[in-house]
């Protein structure tokens, strides 16, 4: 009779997964990183990872869960080293896990009439576009200005009045995102005068 033992040489990042497809910088992203032996394909359950300074040990089910956070936009890729695994070293990414913080942008505003002052009680018919900072592609959800929404794609129209003197600052109050559930948003408000 003849033996064969396969001993484990190196653990494997198998897959990854992660429960949206973007975050909002800022937040916290929670990744599963799913290790397994190379010589058996089993789960490296107990296996300790590295990460930014921290410790993490894959559960019995070979997943080690790395929270990820970043207040810039981007895709951030998360490969953790190999602290140690019965004696083994050597990490190998099938995958390389990933994980994209983004935020939505309004990086153009049109108003008429075109002026900072207007009259009290005259309507100013705003324009934001806004888009997605991560691939610039256009925002498609719903943006509440001043208690008021407007749902679309790119562009946003809402028609805003103050009916007595004074400053009116035009800044999204909130965003509900039908793609990604983004609700950060990047803006710089700026100011209508009502006057009399």
């Amino acid at each position: 009779y003849e033996i064969y033992l396969s001993a484990t040489s190196k653990l494997v990042v198998e897959t990854f997964k992660i429960s949206r497809e973007r975050y909002d910088i800022g937040s916290e992203a929670l990744i599963q990183i799913l290790l397994v032996r190379d010589n058996d394909r089993l789960p490296a359950a107990g296996a300790v990872l590295e990460y930014d300074g921290k410790e993490y040990t894959a559960n019995a089910s070979g997943y080690v869960t790395i929270p990820i956070s970043s207040m810039d936009v981007g895709k951030f890729t998360v490969m953790p080293q190999l602290v140690d695994y019965h004696g083994v070293k050597v990490i190998k990414y099938k995958v390389v896990p990933f994980v994209i913080f983004d935020a939505i942008e309004i990086y153009r505003t049109e108003h008429f009439p075109n002026a900072k002052r207007v009259d009290v009680g005259t309507g100013v018919k705003i324009k934001l576009y806004a888009r997605y900072a991560y691939d610039k592609q256009p925002f498609k959800g719903v943006l509440r200005v001043c208690n008021i929404s407007s749902q679309g794609e790119g562009i946003f129209t809402f028609t805003l009045r103050r009916n007595e003197v004074g400053k009116l600052t035009v800044k999204v109050d909130s965003a509900a995102d039908t793609l990604y559930g983004l609700s950060k948003v990047l803006q710089k408000p700026f100011d209508i005068i009502s006057v009399s």
